[in-house]
């Protein structure tokens, strides 16, 4: 038997080859980052569209409690115990507020929240708020929509 005789290893060709699969490596592992990155950003739109709609549902549902609230006052006859008109009073307020606080960034929300103050300005007078507790838009959005101070003086 006849020993074949072994090819000497070209040195050349093992570096290129070892470039190629650097190169190779790089190029996939930048493939990888790209296919992560897109990922990442579509997870964070989603996320936020998810957020949008928690928050507009979280609206509809106060919105919902306010109505009910005028509802059930339109059924009953004015108190005779002005404490339950402050406390009614100061519910719709909180309501009309956290709508805000909610879905300032949306006109038609901002519109309705200005309806709200105005519906309950024609109840009571809205003032003597304390609007260090108060989103300070909310409390410019009500002193421009009802024309007068809302703040305790």
């Amino acid at each position: 038997m006849a020993h074949e005789a072994r090819r000497p290893v070209d040195i050349k060709t093992l570096e290129r080859g070892s470039h190629i699969a650097t190169i190779s490596l790089a190029v996939f592992t930048a493939a990888i980052f790209l296919v992560a990155a897109l990922q990442f950003n579509a997870t964070q739109r989603l996320e936020r569209e998810t957020i949008d709609l928690e928050r507009e549902a979280r609206a509809v549902d106060l919105f919902v409690k306010y109505n009910e609230l005028m509802r059930d006052i339109a059924a009953r006859p004015p108190a005779k115990n002005p404490q339950g008109v402050d406390w009614r009073g100061n519910l719709a307020v909180a309501i009309a507020e956290s709508i805000w606080r909610l879905r300032s960034s949306d006109s038609g929300w901002v519109a309705t929240v200005a309806w709200m103050l105005q519906n309950e300005d024609r109840y009571r007078t809205v003032k003597d708020l304390d609007c260090s507790t108060l989103d300070p838009g909310f409390v410019s959005l009500a002193t421009k929509t009802l024309g007068h101070s809302v703040c305790i003086p």
